[in-house]
């Protein structure tokens, strides 16, 4: 759930669903509002640098939830007392506090343990999660070698031109905002990024329901796809822009409409696995207050 309090949006803080556990592996249904982990400081310390992109650097980081506005001022996420979904995790599944990779920042923790993927603070959603070691690093490599199929429901503004089509535009950080991802000229070191997408339903001319497989794993990557062919994603005031459209919410519950459905693996053992969550209450609201077209 989201509240609005004098123009900031505090999140109260939503357990995560366990959909499955075994002695490898835990799969979550991650709500919306929930950081993945803690964000280390460096955050903060980009905000320092007297440069042109700063104040927009300081205002993306705080919409995606990366800074935090309390009644002190502006706190990076390693320093704000905010319950993540590490936290969760470490309470229920002590074991994962050695699992993954070390913080590459000099006298710092693990801030991820068994985190192998992650979800934007405001997307919701199927997450899976190592318990020990070895499986974390045979997830690593079904996600880079892209074999885990992910699958994701968004709403999108407008009518895309096919039914069904790939979005293969490179994405990388955006020159003017490097807190934001992009297409196109205004980006470095941009990436191979591929994203597949299916029209589920059309809601007259302003909306459409779309099922997403992205196919590589770039930051905000379906964000930035459906941007890229004008058809940003529902509510998601950082691409889409301020106006951008959103159909009604439940009362004080607005948000961005992403969320991921499903991950479906094969781990080395050979047993062929498939996780999903149904789409969450307050997005299922939001979309049967559309009047739908067959596609």
């Amino acid at each position: 759930m989201l509240k609005r309090k004098n123009s900031a949006i505090l999140y109260c803080m939503n357990a995560p669903g366990i959909i499955y556990s075994d002695k490898n592996f835990i799969v979550v249904n991650k709500p919306a509002g929930l950081l993945v982990h803690p964000v280390r400081s460096s955050a903060q310390a980009n905000l320092e640098k007297k440069d042109e992109g700063g104040a927009g650097l300081r205002r993306s980081l705080m919409n995606e939830g990366r800074l935090i506005q309390t009644s002190n001022g502006v706190n990076d996420g390693g320093s704000v007392k905010e319950k993540t979904l590490v936290d969760f995790l470490l309470v229920n599944f002590p074991e994962i506090k050695s699992v993954g990779d070390p913080s590459t920042s000099s006298g710092q923790a693990n801030l991820r343990p068994g985190i192998v993927h992650r979800l934007d603070r405001d997307t919701s959603g199927v997450m899976i999660i190592a318990r020990n070691q070895k499986t974390f690093e045979e997830l690593k490599k079904l996600f880079s070698g892209r074999k885990m199929e992910k699958t994701y429901l968004a709403l999108v503004c407008g009518v895309p031109s096919k039914r069904k089509g790939a979005i293969e535009t490179p994405v990388g950080r955006s020159i003017r905002n490097p807190a934001k991802r992009g297409t196109g000229r205004h980006i470095k070191s941009g990436r191979e990024a591929i994203t597949y997408y299916k029209v589920i339903k059309n809601y007259g001319k302003e909306f459409s329901f779309l099922e997403v497989m992205p196919r590589t794993g770039r930051t905000h990557q379906i964000r930035v796809h459906l941007k890229s062919i004008e058809r940003p994603v529902a509510c998601d005031r950082i691409y889409g822009g301020k106006n951008v459209c959103c159909p009604e919410f439940p009362a004080g519950s607005r948000r961005l409409f992403l969320h991921a459905s499903s991950l479906e693996f094969s781990l080395p053992e050979g047993k062929r696995w498939k996780f999903e969550a149904d789409l969450p209450e307050d997005l299922q609201i939001a979309l049967d207050g559309l009047t739908p077209l067959e596609v």
